[in-house]
Formats: C-alpha cells, sequence, structure tokens
C-alpha cells in the first residue's frame, strides 16, 4: 500500500531527460527568492522562508534512490540583476547554513541526553538503593512497602526521559540532517520566462 502511495505521489512531479525527478520554483522578483530583511550580499543572503520551507516540503516526499533537480524560473528581466551562479550559489550557502545548525543541534542533543542519563543513572542508584533500606528495614509496615516501591518506581521514572532523548529524539534531528545534505547536493538549473 505504501509502495502505491508513493508512486501516486512521484507521478505529480516532472522529469527531465536523465530521469530525475524536477522540484519547479517559479518567481517574479528578487524579494520571493529571498529574505528582504537580510542585509547579507545575495550570495549569502537568506532564502524567503516560504521557497526555503517549499523546497524542504517537497525533498522529503523524495526517498533516497529518487535523484532530484531544482528548476528554479526567474523572469528575464532579472537576467542583469540576477546571475545564475549567484542564484546557485545563495541557494547553496542557505541549506549549507541549515545543514550546521542541524548538525549543531543533534550533537548538542545527544550531549543532553548522555548528560541527564548520568544524572539520571545516579538518581536510579540512589532510589533503588534507597527502596532496598525501607523494604529491609521495615518489613512489616505497608506505609514503608507503599514508600519503598515508589522510590523504585520512581527510581525507573528517572530514567525515562533520558532514555527518550537518547533513543528517539535526534531521528528527527538526523532525519533533517540528512534531507538538507540531499538538497546541498542536488543540480540547480536557472530558467528564464
Amino acid at each position: 500500500m505504501l509502495i502505491i502511495m508513493e508512486t501516486a505521489i512521484l507521478t505529480h512531479y516532472k522529469k527531465d531527460g536523465e530521469g530525475n525527478y524536477l522540484i519547479e520554483i517559479k518567481i517574479h522578483s528578487i524579494e520571493e527568492l529571498f529574505n528582504v530583511n537580510d542585509p547579507n550580499p545575495i550570495n549569502k543572503r537568506e532564502l524567503n522562508s516560504k521557497i526555503s520551507a517549499m523546497i524542504d516540503n517537497q525533498i522529503k516526499i523524495f526517498g533516497d534512490e529518487n535523484d532530484v533537480k531544482l528548476e528554479i524560473f526567474i523572469p528575464e528581466k532579472l537576467n542583469g540583476l540576477l546571475k545564475e551562479n549567484v542564484v546557485k550559489k545563495a541557494i547553496k550557502n542557505h541549506f549549507e547554513y541549515n545543514y550546521l545548525e542541524s548538525c549543531l543541534h543533534l550533537k548538542r542533543r545527544l550531549r543532553k541526553g548522555k548528560r541527564t542519563f548520568g544524572i539520571a543513572g545516579f538518581i536510579f542508584i540512589f532510589f533503588i538503593v534507597i527502596s532496598s533500606v525501607f523494604g529491609y528495614l521495615f518489613k512489616e509496615s505497608i506505609l514503608t512497602n507503599i514508600i519503598s516501591e515508589g522510590l523504585f518506581v520512581g527510581a525507573w521514572v528517572s530514567l525515562w526521559r533520558p532514555i527518550e532523548i537518547l533513543l528517539y529524539e535526534w531521528i528527527p534531528l538526523s532525519e533533517e540532517k540528512k534531507r538538507t545534505s540531499k538538497i546541498i547536493k542536488m543540480p540547480i538549473n536557472i530558467n528564464y520566462f
């Protein structure tokens, strides 16, 4: 079923003569392509958030096995203002920055997971020891059994968040890094209309 859905979605995209899927973006002004509030020169300027999101959302559709090209359509009147190599470099720079940001977030998330796991490990051992001592010293009391069991459960709960970080939270960041890497490597063609 999943393969049928993937195939159905991919039929909505054009292919070039080499079999590459095409992500096509048509702009009418420089402001549509770049963030107008970014004071950097055009080749280092941040892309317009809508264009960046459009590219990012569309690249998610294509699996690793599909080759993709980006086709930017620019009005002929901008031919002198926007040179092809400048536009290509700006797009690459934008996504290279996003890639570096993804790498940084991933490293920080894993560092946080390791640090919190260390702290939680200490809490875990402390609660288990206290629970065992309570259970050993006050065997006959219902209240101390409840406290002992509560400490035992609390010990395991203290590991919950660090384990979640180390096992699951890195996955979306890793996927973002991989997706951004694919965008950086993607060929870009500039067309005029």
